[in-house]
């Protein structure tokens, strides 16, 4: 058996425990593209089509906290995660979008981990 699926092996294994544990939490990204269709040079419009596409992915949620009035944050709550960077199939970039449940938070800033497979992600809320 190689290193790799060893460790995929692994990591199936570990994630079967987080979700029978309950310390998975679901989450959900709409990532948003729109695409311009056509100019019209009377009116001068331009007419879009907008698609979107919605992924969901698990994190366990680590900690949340009030945001100290020393942090350099414009949210009042915060919120560390941490996700497994396989389950990830779009750019992590701050200020993106992230639902759980009904609440949405935004990411204040992230950090992967040298071996890139765990993103390190602090959430925000106002």
């Amino acid at each position: 058996m190689s290193i790799s699926s060893r460790i995929s092996s692994e990591l199936i294994r570990v994630e079967k425990i987080l979700k029978q544990s309950g310390l998975y939490k679901e989450f959900s990204y709409v990532e948003r593209t729109d695409v311009e269709t056509s100019y019209n040079p009377i009116t001068g419009d331009h007419e879009s089509d907008s698609s979107s596409t919605t992924y969901l992915f698990n994190a366990v949620v680590l900690n949340t906290r009030s945001a100290d009035r020393l942090e350099a944050s414009a949210y009042s709550l915060l919120s560390d995660i941490v996700v497994m960077a396989a389950n990830v199939e779009f750019d992590v970039r701050p200020g993106l979008e992230f639902t759980l449940g009904t609440q949405v938070w935004n990411i204040s800033s992230f950090t992967l981990n040298p071996e890139n497979s765990m993103y390190e992600i602090t959430l925000g809320r106002k």
